[in-house]
């Protein structure tokens, strides 16, 4: 086909017939000498060239810049658009704050000391943003209330929070005591939350800057809250908004400009690991697919060694079972 496509060019529709000396036909009958006489070496080196395209897990699984290490180990998750009723009342809402500095400058303790104030606002107790002089015991009292703390998630049950000033325990202070953001980061990437979930950069920041697996910067911080659904919930986030956008205009933008958000997306939220029956029928099949593969194989001439072969075909099967798994979900409804 493609001599037909270069006739234009080439005046011919006939392929080229190189001569034995051309060093295009000597460097392909070099290649299949080679090939040839170390059959076993090409043999290795493309399945392993194979492997490394078809899995890139294997290399960048615990990179921090892709997705791989993002996602959790122990079990499958997936969130989807709900095709459902419009109007269905979701089991849970989450919402997200972004509080963008400077460009790569999120990091910076004003900014860091922002997002502190409007996260209090948002979810905390307090509903205003004076700063006031505050006495000691009114500071220990704050403490005693930190909505960073399995204490505050006691009490207020329907509520929860994923944000990046659990570094400081979403405390003022260390906050300002801290010498070294960068490195206080990159030391509690593995530190989950009172939720349990992990403060993964990749769930806490937005539009990230590495250093080799290091974070070095950000364009914004991330609070996400997590409420369950009840009759007053949107208009108390509504209201609270409201006082943000109002009481401190001068002290950032806020978009939506007033708070007010037309509406929200509904989500089906996914989680289930396999049971054991599925794990049973998954081995069940790829035992027979296998006896099957090697009952065919039985009769070529070209295997020269069942024992490689029969290595060959158990590291594929290792390799492909992990990355096919299938799983059945409950669903969660999201907004």
């Amino acid at each position: 086909m493609i001599w037909y496509l270069l006739w234009p060019f080439r005046g011919t529709t006939e392929p080229p017939r190189l001569a034995p000396e051309h060093p295009i036909r000597r460097a392909f009958y070099r290649y299949g000498v080679a090939a040839a006489r170390h059959w076993l070496l090409f043999i290795l080196g493309s399945v392993a060239t194979a492997v490394l395209l078809c899995y890139p897990v294997l290399i960048l699984v615990e990179n921090p810049t892709t997705a791989f290490s993002k996602l959790p180990y122990h079990v499958w998750t997936s969130a989807r658009l709900y095709d459902g009723h419009p109007n269905t009342v979701p089991d849970l809402e989450v919402r997200q704050i972004w509080v963008h500095g400077s460009y790569n400058k999120a990091f910076e303790k004003p900014v860091l000391q922002e997002a502190l104030s409007i996260q209090d606002t948002l979810v905390g107790d307090r509903h205003g943003l004076e700063e006031e002089a505050a006495s000691e015991d009114d500071s220990i009292a704050k403490e005693q209330r930190n909505i960073c703390l399995g204490d505050f998630a006691t009490d207020h049950p329907s509520l929860g929070l994923h944000s990046p000033l659990m570094f400081w325990n979403c405390s003022s202070r260390t906050l300002q005591s801290d010498n070294d953001i960068v490195e206080t980061i990159n030391s509690q990437v593995t530190r989950k939350s009172y939720l349990n979930l992990t403060l993964r950069p990749a769930s806490v920041f937005a539009s990230k800057s590495f250093s080799e697996s290091r974070i070095v910067g950000a364009d914004a911080l991330v609070i996400t809250v997590f409420e369950r659904v009840t009759e007053n919930t949107n208009r108390q986030w509504d209201d609270r908004l409201g006082s943000l956008a109002q009481d401190a205009p001068h002290r950032w933008d806020l978009y939506p400009r007033g708070g007010h958000v037309e509406r929200g997306q509904l989500y089906e939220f996914q989680q289930k690991p396999l049971s054991t029956n599925d794990e049973l029928a998954l081995a069940g099949s790829y035992s027979f697919m296998l006896g099957y593969i090697i009952w065919n194989l039985s009769s070529l001439r070209a295997v020269k060694s069942w024992t490689g072969l029969l290595i060959t075909l158990i590291s594929q099967a290792s390799l492909f079972f992990p990355s096919s798994r299938c799983h059945r979900f409950e669903p969660i409804l999201l907004p």
